[in-house]
């Protein structure tokens, strides 16, 4: 980083001094010597390096010449790939390098993929850190792509390294960042936000980019020529936020990324759905096959059996949006949970009814109505409060942060306290379905905390859900086929502008459904640390991948948004589902997802409570097991109390909030120690009851069993993962104190909550 303290001593020159731009800039990267060609930079750097300021004495002569001449070296390699202008319009004007760029420290280029431009760039520019009172930071070329905001360092040390084939570490997708502000003031400690789509007529000396993800840059453009830092900035505010989705880059990639797929992987798979739960009496309906009933739902849902599709199509009419209820989880005997959107017309005998043989009152079965808009709190308290944890988390110097009363802070937003209230209504929900009662799930237009809720039931109650594979199929059936607005709510483009710009919105408020069901997986994973098959980590890229405008997975507001883009003849797009992680990721990183501790088996199997136990026989009496075992679904501790804030992404950019990894590697290089130790006394085991020597895959094939047995427990009503997971209040991760708490056998759905209604 000997370049970028050569700029931080070019800093303290004095205002008059620094008015000679260019000129004081090049003496600082190169020397005395003014009269060099590029051809000489190598011979002017050699020979400046005896007439450095006395500063630099205490450096070590040989690593000092050492890591200069692997700059200089940097400086002449030209890796940039020189594309052909993009049929786009550009906000700025796509141009040939002239003559007046080409000096000794502009030679750096982007690196791009196919398809993409570079619209913008800014050269001699520094990103500062601040930890513990002493700033560093790098220094490169900056560009602005139609993809990306990317930053090539002139040291390759200090580029770093990224798992992602796609992004590298210093890129960030347009489409992630949230915010741009403004900053000056000498201290720089004044920001100014910009408002997107507005252009910017004066000097830019430094930005603050905050992106979506919690990730957070800062650039300063002192040493930059005086109109690169205005332009970059003025192609970031007209093309972070495109006004529709054709003008994303998924559109401009030549990359076609669906040879890696197969046709599985962008449809919904409804039959399997069925088959998991175990329901008898469900179907799938094509009544909205050419999207004549409604344009956010798929073509193929599921409806009860009992209900033919003239009957669909009449009770559409009366949802907001003509979006019918829609079945997306059940379990054998009856029990059944719908999504509903808000009705749009008037209540009386006539609707009443007709909702009644829909879910099959007449036919004995039992409704409960979740009105999650009373239930949950207001989707306004969610949409200030995500602003709000992003002030409160991506700050970029220990000065703005007051750790006194964080914790105060994050209490008055209620992040936390809407997290507790999804657990709980999940675990709720749940109670009604074990009763063998309809649970039908109403927010205002069943695209929003109805599909959160839902998801969360799925996983609570279906061991499937919590491996990889079966999750992404959850996310794929529940939110990419039933038509969560990614595109709206993450405002990927303008809020609420579907693929043709028909559906404006007024709102320009991120709304993070997405987000917030990613935090409550996370709690699920502290709680119950051997039942899922992925760590963390995946939920992180899961979150990044969500704003990346490469895979049309999460572009989009419905499935018929994605049809019409694929068959549009001007701008077709090429299918490109998220879910094949080889496309973006090394196969060695996809492995670091997986949980070492996954069905591994915490303590033995509970017995029975007619069986003696060995406590029995010597205390006298019997010991009952503290987590009830007739459970069906996991004993979440949704109390705030029970809640950990999710450092790992609120702070995953806070320089002097960083925690070294090396004790995590250590943990997690342990438990994959013991997970092979465990195998091998498995297949030790199997070779002392057989009698023979275990092939290599009987291992596996003994975890699948054991997998079978579980299922067919809980199908018969028994807690599947009682033997399984400990928490941090212990048995299970739950305070079996704690009265009421659902894992102590209260049903509490039923009682006195005016959102829950009983038909």
């Amino acid at each position: 980083m000997y370049e970028l303290e050569l700029v931080t001593y070019s800093s303290n020159l004095s205002s008059s001094e620094s008015s000679q731009h260019d000129e004081e800039q090049t003496t600082q990267f190169c020397g005395k010597n003014k009269n060099f060609s590029s051809s000489s930079v190598s011979e002017v750097l050699e020979d400046s390096l005896f007439q450095l300021d006395h500063t630099w004495e205490n450096l070590d002569k040989e690593d000092f010449e050492e890591d200069w001449r692997a700059h200089v070296k940097q400086l002449n390699m030209n890796p940039g790939n020189r594309s052909s202008q993009s049929s786009s319009t550009f906000y700025i004007d796509l141009k040939e390098r002239g003559e007046d760029e080409k000096d000794g420290g502009e030679v750096l280029e982007p690196v791009l993929l196919p398809g993409e431009h570079c619209i913008a760039q800014a050269h001699r520019v520094v990103s500062y850190s601040t930890v513990a009172g002493l700033t560093s930071g790098v220094s490169g070329s900056l560009f602005v792509t139609t993809l990306k905001l990317s930053l090539r360092l002139h040291l390759e040390s200090d580029q770093g390294t990224s798992e992602n084939l796609i992004l590298g570490h210093w890129d960030v997708p347009l489409t992630s960042i949230y915010a741009i502000y403004e900053i000056s003031g000498e201290t720089g400690d004044k920001k100014k936000k910009l408002t997107l789509g507005s252009t910017v007529n004066t000097k830019i000396d430094a930005v603050f980019i905050l992106c979506k993800n919690f990730r957070f840059l800062q650039f300063n453009f002192k040493f930059a020529k005086i109109d690169q830092g205005r332009s970059v900035v003025n192609a970031l505010l007209h093309h972070v936020r495109p006004k529709k989705s054709s003008l994303l880059f998924a559109f401009e990639q030549k990359k076609k990324y669906h040879s890696f797929a197969d046709n599985q992987s962008q449809n919904c798979d409804w039959e399997s759905i069925v088959d998991k739960s175990g329901s008898k009496d469900v179907r799938i309906t094509r009544v909205n096959e050419s999207w004549q009933v409604c344009t956010n739902l798929p073509q193929q849902f599921i409806v009860p059996n009992h209900v033919n599709d003239d009957q669909v199509a009449r009770i559409s009419g009366l949802f907001t949006g003509s979006r019918a209820p829609v079945w997306v989880w059940g379990v054998p005997d009856h029990g059944a949970l719908f999504i509903q959107s808000q009705l749009n017309v008037m209540t009386s005998l006539v609707t009443d009814q007709l909702r009644k043989d829909f879910y099959g009152v007449h036919v004995g079965r039992k409704i409960r109505e979740v009105d999650l808009t009373k239930v949950l709190p207001a989707q306004s308290v969610l949409e200030e409060a995500y602003p709000a944890m992003l002030d409160l988390h991506c700050v970029d110097n220990e000065r703005d942060s007051d750790k006194s009363d964080y914790f105060s802070k994050l209490e008055s937003i209620g992040w936390l306290n809407y997290v507790s209230s999804l657990l709980r209504t999940a675990t709720d929900v749940c109670e009604i379905l074990c009763r063998e009662e309809t649970a039908v799930l109403i927010d205002l237009d069943g695209r929003g905390p109805a599909i959160v809720v839902a998801s969360l039931v799925q996983i609570f109650q279906e061991p499937e859900f919590r491996s990889r594979s079966g999750f992404e199929l959850l996310i794929q059936n529940n939110w990419v086929s039933l038509g969560y607005p990614f595109s709206g709510d993450n405002l990927i483009c303008a809020k609420g502008v579907q693929t043709g710009g028909t559906t404006p919105s007024n709102s320009s408020s991120m709304t993070p459904y997405f987000l917030i069901f990613l935090d409550c997986i996370h709690q699920l994973l502290l709680q119950f640390p051997s039942l899922f098959e992925f760590r963390s980590v995946y939920l992180l890229d899961l979150l990044d991948t969500s704003f990346l405008p490469i895979f049309d997975t999460f572009i989009f507001d419905s499935e018929h948004d994605r049809h019409l883009a694929h068959r549009n003849p001007e701008t077709p797009l090429n299918p490109s589902p998220a879910w094949h992680w080889q496309v973006q990721f090394t196969n060695n990183y996809i492995k670091t997802w997986q949980n070492p501790l996954y069905k591994i088996p915490r303590r033995p199997v509970r017995l029975t409570s007619q069986d003696p136990t060995p406590y029995s026989q010597i205390m006298g009496r019997q010991i009952h097991p503290t987590v009830p075992e007739n459970k069906s679904y996991l004993p979440v501790d949704y109390y705030i109390s029970g809640l950990s804030v999710w450092t790992e992404l609120f702070h995953r950019s806070v320089p002097f909030l960083q925690v070294s990894s090396h004790p995590h590697k250590v943990l997690l290089k342990k438990q994959i120690q013991a997970r092979e130790e465990i195998e091998l006394a498995e297949r030790k085991q199997q070779q002392l009851e057989t009698g023979g020597v275990p092939r290599r895959n009987e291992t596996h094939h003994h975890h699948t069993q054991h997998h079978n047995r579980q299922q067919d427990t809980k199908r018969r009503g028994v807690h599947p993962n009682s033997g399984g997971g400990v928490g941090r209040h212990g048995v299970t991760g739950h305070n079996p104190t704690r009265v009421g708490h659902p894992a102590a056998g209260v049903a509490r759905a039923g009682g006195g909550n005016g959102a829950f209604r009983t038909n």
